[in-house]
């Protein structure tokens, strides 16, 4: 748990003072490899997911700045159940929220109901067709739309809510530049260095996809996020900070109200 020390235990802080909601996100990069933070959820014994569990649900249920976390776990996989199950238990317990950044169609019938009245998604919007190869903002919208309703679903089925991620920064399909190198994210081709399309354009799609699926409507709908990558190169999906013209679109819409 590197990430909150005493620096960034007072950030949260000075946020929650000033009335805002705090919510901590976890990166939970599975593997084995230098860059990665968890271990393979398959690979603990029953003990062990327990033990993570109470481990990770501790920082959320003894801060009382904070009101829950997010999980950005890569890749999602569903022998995550049991540890997630725990989780949502605990987090209950203490009257937190706590949220699961995937792809949610993913998920199978048991990690839905894993999700209980603590739970949330964070639904993925981005990064759904070949990763390093630009997305054309139609097709995008069409994917985007499918998943939507497929997540509206099940929302209304396991009683789940979900807040809706979007693309601000750069992503492996939708970015203006590839500066990564030969090779994307360490070892896939390279289809397109660079994409003739604009970051608003993405952003309109989303836009109108979102319209599309009535998501403004669903009661199990709470609201959008923006990806803001947090330095310059950001895997080498450019833009790295989110350009204003697409933030201009996502407020004039209606699906955002920060200020700018």
């Amino acid at each position: 748990w590197v990430y909150y020390d005493a620096f960034n235990q007072q950030t949260a802080k000075k946020y929650a003072d000033a009335g805002f909601e705090v919510y901590l996100n976890w990166d939970g990069r599975i593997g084995t490899g230098a860059n990665d933070y968890v271990v393979n959820f398959g690979d603990l014994t029953a003990t062990e997911v327990m033990a993570f569990a109470n481990a990770t649900a501790y920082w959320a249920c003894n801060d009382d700045n904070v009101q829950g976390f997010g999980w950005d776990v890569e890749p999602f996989n569903n022998n995550q159940v049991p540890f997630f199950s725990a989780l949502s238990s605990m987090i209950k317990a203490c009257n937190k929220k706590w949220g699961i950044f995937a792809f949610p169609s993913d998920f199978d019938s048991d990690m839905w109901s894993t999700f209980g009245e603590s739970g949330f998604v964070l639904d993925s919007s981005y990064d759904l067709s070949t990763p390093c190869e630009c997305v054309e903002p139609q097709k995008y919208e069409s994917l985007l739309y499918n998943q939507l309703i497929a997540l509206k679903s099940n929302a209304q089925k396991y009683s789940v809510d979900y807040q809706i991620l979007l693309s601000g920064s750069g992503t492996t399909t939708i970015y203006t530049q590839y500066t990564g190198g030969d090779s994307c994210l360490g070892g896939g081709t390279v289809y397109n260095y660079t994409c003739p399309y604009t970051m608003a354009q993405w952003m309109q799609s989303a836009v109108n996809a979102m319209n599309n699926a009535s998501v403004k409507s669903d009661s199990h709908f709470l609201g959008v996020g923006v990806y803001d990558y947090t330095d310059t190169n950001n895997g080498g999906f450019q833009p790295a900070l989110p350009p204003s013209a697409s933030l201009n679109i996502l407020k004039k819409s209606g699906y955002w109200n920060a200020s700018m």
